[in-house]
C-alpha cells in the first residue's frame, strides 16, 4: 500500500553513428556508450561530458546506495529527458570512478574552452539545462568537499554555456513545429490559439511573495527550472471554458474539463537572468478523455529535427518511479507513464484535479481563487520563485567568484 501523503491544503495540481577522428574535443579513445547527441564522433569533448555528468550506471533496486554497475546496464539514459537524479540528492557522481571521471572532463571543459567547440545555440540550451539540474541535484554538506568540486566547476560551465536574451527567444518552438504538420495523433494543435478554446489559467490570490504559481510540487520537484502551465477546455469554446471559473471559485465545483499540464524550458542569460524559452518539454492531457501525454525527444531535437522532436506516449511507456510520483511513494521498478498521474487525481471534473499538498512545499497556502491569466503572469511566478531558493544565491556567488557558506 502506498503511504500516505499528509494532506494540509488543497491547491491546484495536475500530476503527480561513426567516429570522425578530426572532429574537435577528440582527445579520448573509445567508450562503451556511443552518445552522439552533440556530434557525430562519440569521442567529442561535449558527448564526453555528457556522458559522464547523464548517463547513470547505477542499480536502480538501491537508490539510496547508488551501486555503480557494469559499463552499459543504464545507457539508455543518454536520450533521457531529465538526469538520473534521486529526489533527495544525488551521491552518484561524487564517490569513485564517476566522480573522477566528471571532475576530469569537466577541467577538461574548462581548461580548453569547451563551449567554443560547438554554437548551435539549441545544443548549448540544452547542455547549459542539464549542468544547471546537475548542479541543483548534487548534495552539499558542510564538509562535502567532493559535492563542493562539483559544484564550482559545474556553476562556471553554466556561466559559459548561457545565450543572449535575443538568442535565447530566438531558439526553436518545439511545439508549433510539429502542431504544423498536423501528422502527431491527437497532439492539441489549438493549445496556444489565443482565440480557442483553451485558457491559460492561475491563482490570483497574494501573499507577502505575491501570486504563486498552481503547481507547487511539480516546481519543487524539478527545482524551479521549468516552467509548468496550466490551460483548461470545457466546450468549443472559449467563452464556455471561461465560465467553469467562476464556478469552480464559487463552491469548488465545475463541469467535466481537459486539462494541459505544459512544461517549458527555462535557461540562465548571459546577463544571469532566467528566461523563458520556446522549448517544450512535455504536455500531459488528463480529464474527460483518455490520459494523453506528449514528450520531448532529445535525440530529434538536438539533430534539428523539429517537426519530430515531440513524440506521444505510448500506452506501454514507462519511466522511473521516482519522475512518475514526483519523488514520492516510488518504488525501485519503472512504472507505465500514462496510469501514473490517477493515482492522484481521480475524476474528471475541475475539482478532481485539486491535490492536498503537505507543508513541505512552501508556506501553507488558501485554496487558490482561478483565473484566466497570462504566459507572462505565470512564467513570472515560476521565475520569482527560482530566484527565492537558496540554490540560486549559491550559484550567483560562485559566478562571482565567492563560495557562500
Amino acid at each position: 500500500m502506498r503511504p500516505a501523503i499528509p494532506w494540509s491544503l488543497i491547491l491546484f495540481g495536475l500530476w503527480c553513428s561513426f567516429p570522425n577522428q578530426g572532429s574537435p574535443g577528440n582527445t579520448h579513445g573509445p567508450e562503451p556508450s556511443g552518445v552522439t547527441l552533440y556530434d557525430p564522433n562519440p569521442n567529442h569533448l561535449w558527448n564526453r561530458l555528457h556522458r559522464a555528468l547523464h548517463v547513470r550506471l547505477t542499480d536502480t533496486g538501491q537508490p539510496d546506495k547508488e551501486q555503480a554497475l557494469l559499463p552499459g546496464d543504464q545507457s539508455y539514459h543518454a536520450l533521457e529527458l531529465d538526469a538520473f537524479l534521486y529526489p533527495n540528492r544525488s551521491t552518484y557522481l561524487q564517490f569513485g570512478e564517476p566522480h573522477t571521471t566528471a571532475l576530469a572532463v569537466l577541467d577538461e571543459f574548462l581548461t580548453k574552452d569547451g563551449e567554443k567547440l560547438v554554437r548551435d545555440p539549441s545544443k548549448r540550451a540544452f547542455l547549459q539545462r542539464d549542468l544547471w539540474a546537475l548542479f541543483d541535484g548534487t548534495n552539499v554538506g558542510p564538509s562535502n568537499v567532493p559535492g563542493r568540486e562539483l559544484r564550482t566547476r559545474l556553476a562556471q560551465a553554466i556561466q559559459r554555456l548561457a545565450l543572449s536574451p535575443r538568442e535565447i527567444e530566438a531558439l526553436p518552438d518545439n511545439f508549433a513545429a510539429v502542431a504544423a504538420t498536423k501528422k502527431l495523433q491527437v497532439f492539441p494543435v489549438d493549445l496556444w490559439d489565443a482565440r480557442g478554446p483553451w485558457v491559460l489559467i492561475g491563482d490570483d490570490n497574494k501573499n507577502t511573495n505575491g501570486a504563486q504559481t498552481i503547481t507547487p510540487f511539480h516546481d519543487s520537484f524539478f527545482g524551479g527550472r521549468s516552467a509548468f502551465l496550466v490551460l483548461i477546455l470545457a466546450g468549443e469554446s472559449r467563452e464556455k471554458t471561461m465560465k467553469v471559473l467562476p464556478q469552480f471559485n464559487e463552491n469548488g465545483k465545475a463541469p467535466p474539463v481537459r486539462a494541459a499540464l505544459v512544461r517549458r524550458m527555462l535557461l540562465i542569460d548571459n546577463q544571469g537572468r532566467i528566461r523563458l524559452t520556446p522549448i517544450t518539454e512535455t504536455v500531459q492531457i488528463r480529464g474527460d478523455i483518455a490520459e494523453q501525454e506528449f514528450k520531448l525527444s532529445r535525440q530529434d531535437f538536438l539533430a534539428g529535427r523539429m517537426q519530430q522532436s515531440i513524440h506521444r506516449v505510448a500506452e506501454d511507456d514507462t519511466e522511473r518511479p521516482d519522475i512518475l510520483f514526483l519523488g514520492h511513494n516510488a518504488g525501485d521498478q519503472p512504472g507505465p507513464i500514462l496510469k501514473s498521474c490517477f493515482q492522484c487525481h481521480q475524476g474528471r471534473d475541475l475539482n478532481s484535479h485539486t491535490q492536498a499538498f503537505s507543508g513541505e512545499v512552501g508556506p501553507l497556502r488558501s485554496r487558490p481563487h482561478l483565473t484566466n491569466s497570462t504566459l507572462d503572469d505565470e512564467v513570472a511566478k515560476c521565475i520569482r520563485q527560482k530566484y527565492s531558493q537558496s540554490l540560486w544565491g549559491k550559484l550567483q556567488g560562485l559566478w562571482e567568484g565567492q563560495i557562500p557558506k
